[in-house]
């Protein structure tokens, strides 16, 4: 057996995304000759196409999966007049939402709950979120501040990864709210930053709210809030039950741009026309003296969490934020057609294995990674990346 043809056991947890072809038992012993793009060839017969690839069964009755991309321009030809328009359907309903998501703060009831001033604890419900605050918040103020973790909620509800982020029954998303800077520290957070999550708790400044005091009580001011701020760390907590499924690019990917680019001023969540919030976001972090590096970036996409590198010095996890952002733009919205297609069969496949409750494995992962590359090498991808890059004005070290 060749090598491109290496014959591996399917996985119990590989899911199909599109409209799978599966062929009967007779016709997948129906064996015909495969190529690959270096002229090599195996006997073997189909036995479903899932996304962009193949599963084919070998004359000893082994089963392999193959990416389509790497089959000659014959072979995907067959395999196109095979499943006729059947895959179209699907893959018009891979998606980002078309227009901005937004919640109306009027729309939201908040129910009060605990208020205890001794304790300095104020409990606040909104929907699926409790707000444990350290200060008392008028209702009125309650509401626009959780109009911005809702329209996040209501933002992964809209993406075509068949994903709801939920609590467990009879429990809530549990968000602290903290007053002082001495409130902060004292929760785990640190100087550098005004959101975080420690031991399953996440909690958040009221300086990066938009709550400013003005005499005995806090009003909400819009203009003062840090931009995108929640929509990264409501992100986080969406996230929180599969965070380890998914690998460190994908998961820092999405906390990271919709906080620097699907965040929108007006509290909307915007997914399409964005290569101008790109650029901002991009100028952004070039403040801190940061590059663009395609090598970088593709070691990164290959990174597990059992081989990250885990320093913690600010310039590197700010690159990191930077690289995770500009990779998922392009598998998002630059890669093939630009459609990104490929980026949400990808967490699609995460997110379904989390509903079946599965555990995924890095070997899962490294699946999910192989069909996304579609069969390119890393001299390939970094190519392609600074090309399309390029075309948007962003130039990228190799």
């Amino acid at each position: 057996m060749v090598n491109h043809f290496k014959a591996r056991p399917l996985l119990p947890g590989i899911r199909i995304w599109l409209v799978a072809v599966v062929v009967s038992t007779a016709a997948a012993q129906e064996m015909r000759l495969w190529t690959n793009h270096e002229g090599r060839t195996v006997t073997a017969g189909l036995v479903e196409m899932a996304g962009a690839n193949v599963v084919l069964q070998l004359e000893n009755g082994t089963r392999t999966r193959v990416a389509v991309a790497t089959l000659s321009k014959a072979d995907q030809d067959w395999l196109q007049q095979r499943s006729g328009a059947a895959t179209a359907p699907a893959t018009a309903d891979l998606k980002w939402p078309a227009t901005p998501v937004s919640v109306d703060p009027k729309s939201l009831s908040v129910t009060l709950g605990r208020q205890d001033a001794a304790a300095r604890q104020f409990h606040y419900q909104s929907g699926v979120f409790e707000f444990i605050t350290t200060a008392p918040l008028a209702g009125s103020v309650m509401s626009e501040v959780a109009a911005d973790f809702e329209v996040i909620r209501e933002s992964f509800r809209r993406m075509p990864w068949g994903w709801e982020a939920n609590p467990k029954p009879g429990e809530s998303f549990t968000i602290y709210l903290l007053e002082t800077d001495e409130d902060y520290l004292a929760m785990g957070g640190d100087d550098r930053s005004s959101a975080s999550s420690k031991d399953d708790k996440t909690f958040i400044k009221f300086s990066a709210l938009g709550l400013k005091k003005v005499g005995a009580k806090y009003q909400y001011d819009a203009r003062q809030k840090e931009p995108g701020r929640v929509a990264g760390v409501t992100a986080r907590v969406m996230f929180w039950d599969v965070r380890g499924r998914m690998a460190p690019w994908a998961l820092n990917s999405i906390e990271s741009s919709m906080r620097f680019v699907n965040y929108q001023s007006n509290g909307s969540m915007k997914f399409t026309g964005l290569e101008s919030d790109l650029k901002k976001m991009v100028k952004k972090f070039e403040g801190y003296d940061l590059t663009l590096d395609a090598s970088r970036m593709v070691r990164y996409l290959h990174d597990t969490w059992a081989t990250r590198d885990t320093t913690f010095v600010s310039k590197f996890l700010l690159e990191r934020q930077l690289d995770s952002q500009l990779l998922l733009f392009y598998f998002g919205y630059l890669d093939g057609d630009g459609s990104g297609v490929g980026m949400h069969r990808y967490f699609r496949g995460i997110f379904d294995e989390a509903r079946k409750g599965r555990k995924t494995s890095d070997v899962y992962a490294k699946e999910l990674l192989e069909e996304l590359l579609a069969g390119r090498s890393n001299d390939q991808l970094k190519a392609e990346m600074t090309a399309k890059f390029a075309g948007l004005g962003l130039k990228l070290a190799n």
